[in-house]
């Protein structure tokens, strides 16, 4: 069994994981199980759900993605219920006005923002989030789900609001952005992380030193 992509939850007295064990064919996502384990790493992990886990909505609720759908579990009561429309990987925005989704179909493709009801239905047109100017493409999204952030080759960034569609470009060039692989903002201050890969895999013939 392997774990892996863990969360802090926003309280931070929680971290979820999500594991799942390579002999199991099939759907990668699908095979997979969701954690929740004290942050001081004690006591027995407790499983939650079925389905990779991607981000916290609250101190007692997980979004996780599943058989090509988003679910909502609750650690509490350990209810599982599906959020937004088949083959999308939503989260709502702030304020219950919107939601954000990635959607997997083939026509429509991409990452999207909509308005929504009371029962996240569907209220109007949806807005395309990814269609970015001047070659900037999706970095990451905020813990906060506020907003997203895009990439530009050249160490630039740009902040997009969801609800207001705003762009602002982040102040500065960032070293070895262009290498890197992840980015994490953080939920309380202006700063974020993000890895940099400082070496490439290389293919290399060496003398056999056992002859």
């Amino acid at each position: 069994m392997l774990l892996g992509n863990p969360r802090w939850s926003p309280d931070g007295s929680r971290i979820s994981s999500s594991a799942w064990n390579p002999s199991i064919p099939g759907d990668s996502s699908g095979a997979r199980k969701t954690y929740v384990i004290d942050a001081l790493m004690t006591g027995t992990p407790k499983f939650v759900a079925d389905g990779s886990q991607f981000m916290w909505l609250n101190a007692d609720s997980l979004m996780l993605w599943k058989a090509r759908r988003t679910w909502l579990a609750s650690i509490t009561t350990g209810q599982v219920i599906q959020f937004f429309e088949d083959s999308t990987w939503a989260y709502p925005v702030p304020g219950g006005k919107f939601v954000e989704y990635y959607d997997a179909h083939k026509s429509t493709i991409g990452d999207w923002i909509v308005e929504v009801d009371g029962s996240i239905k569907r209220k109007g047109a949806a807005r395309r989030l990814d269609n970015r100017k001047d070659g900037y493409t999706w970095w990451a999204d905020s813990p906060s789900r506020d907003f997203m952030i895009y990439r530009k080759t050249g160490g630039k960034l740009l902040k997009l609001w969801l609800a207001s569609g705003k762009e602002e470009q982040i102040p500065g060039t960032f070293s070895n952005i262009d290498n890197a692989f992840s980015l994490s903002p953080s939920p309380r201050t202006n700063e974020f992380i993000y890895d940099v890969l400082r070496t490439k895999g290389r293919l290399l013939m060496i003398e056999n030193v056992f002859r």
